[in-house]
């Protein structure tokens, strides 16, 4: 059976983090696997979520559309193949990630037809003026 995936995007500090929490805290006995990435050296949001559930995967140093292309899709893959399974996979990218390039690599065959993107959900601070949210400036 395939497990769907969730992406959740957004701007630094847009609260993708906090909706991550909030599914892993609310999942009614549903196997949630969470892939946190992170730019930088110091995870912090893989350390904010990891309490939350045995099932974090954080993907580290990089950024999950560039150069962690290939260890995510080497996660997914581990993931796919735990037993049990997970019901969903959550994945939460750094708030400098492009999605669109994330949701390309999710299109893979391979990927596709064992854990289907199901939702892109894109965080946005509702206090953030509308010039902060012109990524182009």
């Amino acid at each position: 059976m395939p497990v769907p995936i969730l992406l959740v995007t957004g701007f630094l500090g847009a609260g993708k983090t906090t909706v991550v929490n909030h599914l892993l805290a609310h999942a009614e006995g549903r196997q949630i696997a969470a892939v946190v990435n992170d730019f930088g050296a110091i995870n912090i949001d893989a350390e904010l979520i990891a309490g939350a559930s045995d099932g974090v995967v954080s993907l580290a140093n990089g950024c999950i559309c560039c150069s962690l292309e290939g260890d995510l899709l080497r996660t997914l893959s581990t993931l796919l193949r735990r037993d049990p399974k997970p019901d969903y996979i959550v994945i939460e990218t750094s708030g400098i990630a492009d999605p669109a390039d994330i949701v390309r690599n999710l299109m893979d065959p391979v990927i596709l037809r064992e854990a289907p993107l199901e939702t892109v959900l894109c965080v946005m601070d509702a206090t953030a003026p509308p010039a902060a949210l012109d990524d182009a400036l």
